[in-house]
This record gives C-alpha cells, structure tokens and sequence, in this order.
C-alpha cells in the first residue's frame, strides 16, 4: 500500500513497495500483548477473521508478536481462502467461530456489515480486539467489544499508526504525530474517542 522512489547502485531510480499496515497492526497488538502477559505471564491464542488484503498484512503481523500462543487461527465467510492464507503462514483453518475457546486476541479485517460473523460468545472473554475498520460514530465490532469490555483497538487507531510509519517511508524523516494525531481526530470527531485514545500524541 505505500510505494517509494529510490537510488539504485548504479544511480537508476527504482520504485520500492511496502506495507504499512502490518507495522501497526505489530505495534498495537503487541503492546497489549505484552500488557497482559505481565498479568496472566501466560501466551495469548489469536484468531484472525478475514482473508482478504489486509488480513495478509494481519496475519505477517500476528506471526512476529511475541506472545502469541501456538498457530494462529484463521475464519473466513470463503474458507478457501482462508486455507490459502493459513498455508502460507503455517496458521489453522476454522470453519465456525462458535464454541471457540481461549482466544485472548482477535483481529478483524472484514467490513462493517459483516461484524454478525463473530459472536458474542468471542467477546465475552473480553479479549485483546483490533478492528480494522471504521465509519463515523464508531464500527458496529468495536461498539459491540467496547460494550463487552473488550481490550479494544479501533481502527482509526490503526490508521494513525500505519500512517505516521507511511509518512516517514515517504519523506525520510519522523512523523509529525502530534500534529498528525490532531488531523485524525478532527476527521473522526468527538464520538469516535480517537482524542482520549491518542492524548499522549496530541500533547507532544
């Protein structure tokens, strides 16, 4: 998703592509990896829902967390490609998300008109959720793990964080996060939280 003009060895300019999204699907979901084996001093089992573009770049994520228990499990509406995507990673194909059980985080690449896929029985054990999606007023996945009490990760937290790392591959240098931060915010308005979540950024 980010592509990046560079000098060859012999002077030629080169085009590089990369992914921005993995980076911070890493960063967040290892913070709280880490946050709760200080807690539990156990690993976490993650579940992956999706097999799409992103669910790529959550999958890569999720093998380089420490933490994280065993293979991880992969859901998919298709279960073809969720088999295509696990092969790939080494990961476990399930057919049904009911009576699943132990699942400490969960990351979710489908729509927000899909979110019904996962059940309330998934959240009930108010696992670590990142939720890539968003729309004004807070996706239907993260209004339902918030209200679970959910160790939730939104996606426009995720945004913020895969963009600050595009805006450094794009320039060379630090982001601006705090005046980053201030854009997001004011893009999502007040009722997304997004200005409670990124507090530490907005005062830098």
């Amino acid at each position: 998703n980010t592509i990046t003009a560079r000098l060859a060895v012999d002077g030629s300019r080169i085009l590089v592509g990369d992914n921005t999204d993995w980076v911070a699907i890493h960063r967040l979901v290892e913070q709280r990896v880490a946050m709760r084996r200080l807690r539990t001093g156990g690993g976490q089992r993650a579940l992956l829902v999706g097999a799409g573009g992103t669910a790529k770049a959550a999958m890569y994520a999720l093998s380089k967390v420490k933490g994280i228990a065993g293979p991880v499990l992969i859901y998919n509406r298709t279960t073809s490609r969720a088999k295509s995507l696990a092969a790939e990673f080494g990961a476990q194909v399930v057919t049904s998300l009911e009576g699943l059980e132990h699942i400490g985080v969960i990351v979710s690449t489908i729509p927000p008109e899909g979110s019904s896929a996962i059940p309330d029985s998934l959240l009930a054990n108010r696992p670590i959720m990142l939720d890539a999606s968003y729309m004004p007023g807070g996706a239907p996945l993260s209004n339902r793990a918030k209200a679970a009490g959910c160790d939730l990760i939104v996606g426009p937290h995720m945004l913020f964080e895969q963009a600050t790392y595009q805006n450094e591959r794009w320039t060379g240098r630090k982001a601006l996060r705090g005046a980053m931060a201030g854009a997001i915010c004011k893009h999502f308005g007040a009722e997304s939280g997004l200005s409670h979540i990124l507090a530490h950024e907005l005062n830098k």
